[in-house]
């Protein structure tokens, strides 16, 4: 047996949670928009070309212009998925999620 205040508590945290990471699932989906415009943009410019203070030129050489195009490619993908999971009102929400990470990640030395 739970109380209406206790229920009402966990409802409020679920729900400001599912909020949170529809935030930040926007804010994910603008930085990937620019980013993959300004790689687009460099893409498009000749291999060194310099840039100026306010634009950036084009890749300093042909193997930093092929790995930024895969990159390209990558992030319009993961764009492409995101946006699928915005229109259809999925958010991807991990419970305790900065303390797994940390167990998860921590270095034995």
């Amino acid at each position: 047996m739970s109380s209406a205040r206790w229920a009402g508590a966990i409802t409020k945290a679920s729900h400001d949670q599912w909020a949170l990471a529809r935030r930040c699932q926007a804010r994910h989906i603008g930085d990937l928009e620019a980013a993959i415009t300004t790689i687009t943009r460099r893409l498009s410019l000749p291999v060194g070309t310099k840039g100026t203070r306010t634009e950036p030129g084009g890749y300093r050489s042909a193997r930093e212009w092929f790995a930024k195009s895969r990159r390209l490619h990558l992030l319009q993908d993961r764009l492409k998925r995101l946006r699928a999971d915005q229109q259809a009102g999925r958010v991807r929400v991990v419970r305790s999620g900065k303390r797994l990470a940390r167990t998860r990640h921590f270095e034995v030395i």
